[in-house]
């Protein structure tokens, strides 16, 4: 053979053989880049889920100390408002004890005195009727006249009441009605002018007055208050069967947002002043408005016309703040302060019968 023949077998045995196909390798090599891909993905979100969370429970803490902060403000101030209802209690039952001591005594003044004057009139009743048959000189009856004018001033200015004192003077009429001497003519006629006179005056039913706000303080402890007595068990179990079960996790964190906000309860009035009605407060408010109707009365006993009518004003505002407007015995007994501050005075008039007592002394100069 030649060397060109035997060329092309040399290159035919130098050729390579096909490499295999490395399809299968590639595909591995994709499938574990996307799950690298994809593993960075989650832990990129679950790094900012993560992050979110952190924030929210950072919130969430601070948020819990300002509520541990209220919450023992809360305290402090339940500890100064119990201070302080002891002090107004102290304060309301020295006040209590010396104005019933006060009224008492005034009270047995009253009475002593009344007794007294009952006494006396009884005695001058018997006097009258055991000399009504015997014959008396003008002196004598002048006399005895002269005694029951007097005595009417007396009484006036011993109990301030005139309607005994018109009663006296009624009796001194009938003694001259009863003699019948016509030189008695002019004074009993200017005895009845001064009785009259006395008539007309507005004179101020202490009496009356007294017993109204006597029945006011006997029913001061069961006044309905303007905050209704709804227990804190109530208002639980109905919160409870307002509440709906949460669905998602949104509804669980808000649901235990809003339970950690009911730790503290923040009331507010927005229309006015009511005061703080707790259930400790609410004897200490109807005692305050016995004590209060206790020295209105005792006002006008002692006919103190600008102590009664301040302490009505007090009275007034104090139904006003804490008691409910709507019910009917509250009505009523502001219609009655209402009423009662329409006195101008309680400065009872002492009956003038100067005139009678003139025309007296000139008729005994003549006799």
């Amino acid at each position: 053979m030649s060397t060109e023949q035997l060329l092309p077998l040399e290159r035919s045995e130098q050729t390579p053989l096909p490499s295999p196909e490395p399809a299968p390798n590639k595909k591995k090599r994709r499938w574990g880049r996307l799950f690298f891909f994809i593993t960075l993905l989650l832990l990129a979100a679950s790094g900012g889920v993560i992050y979110q969370l952190w924030l929210y429970l950072q919130n969430l803490e601070q948020q819990i100390n300002q509520q541990d902060s209220l919450v023992m403000d809360v305290k402090q101030l339940q500890q100064q408002l119990s201070q302080t209802e002891q002090q107004q209690g102290k304060r309301e039952q020295a006040s209590q004890s010396h104005l019933t001591t006060q009224l008492s005594a005034l009270s047995e003044t009253i009475d002593s005195l009344a007794t007294q004057q009952t006494v006396f009139t009884e005695q001058l009743l018997q006097v009258q009727q055991q000399t009504t048959t015997v014959e008396k000189s003008p002196d004598v009856f002048l006399t005895e006249i002269r005694y029951l004018l007097h005595s009417a001033q007396q009484r006036f200015f011993l109990t301030h009441d005139i309607n005994s004192s018109l009663q006296i003077l009624a009796l001194a009429d009938k003694r001259l009605k009863h003699d019948a001497n016509p030189l008695y003519l002019p004074l009993r006629k200017q005895l009845l002018k001064d009785i009259a006179g006395i008539k007309q005056q507005n004179h101020v039913d202490v009496t009356k007055l007294a017993l109204q706000l006597g029945n006011m303080l006997d029913s001061a402890a069961t006044l309905p208050l303007l905050q209704g007595q709804r227990s804190f068990k109530k208002a639980i179990e109905i919160e409870k069967e307002n509440i709906q079960p949460p669905e998602t996790w949104q509804d669980i964190s808000l649901s235990i947002w809003q339970d950690m906000q009911q730790l503290v309860v923040i009331r507010r009035n927005e229309t006015a002043h009511k005061g703080v009605l707790l259930t400790e407060q609410r004897h200490a408010v109807r005692q305050t408005l016995y004590l209060k109707l206790v020295s209105a009365r005792l006002s006008v006993l002692q006919r103190d016309t600008g102590n009664f009518q301040q302490t009505l004003s007090t009275v007034d505002s104090w139904l006003t703040q804490y008691y409910d407007q709507s019910a009917p015995d509250i009505k009523q007994m502001r219609e009655s302060l209402n009423t009662m501050k329409d006195i101008d005075t309680l400065a009872a008039t002492p009956p003038d019968i100067s005139a009678t007592l003139t025309y007296l002394a000139q008729l005994t100069q003549q006799l």
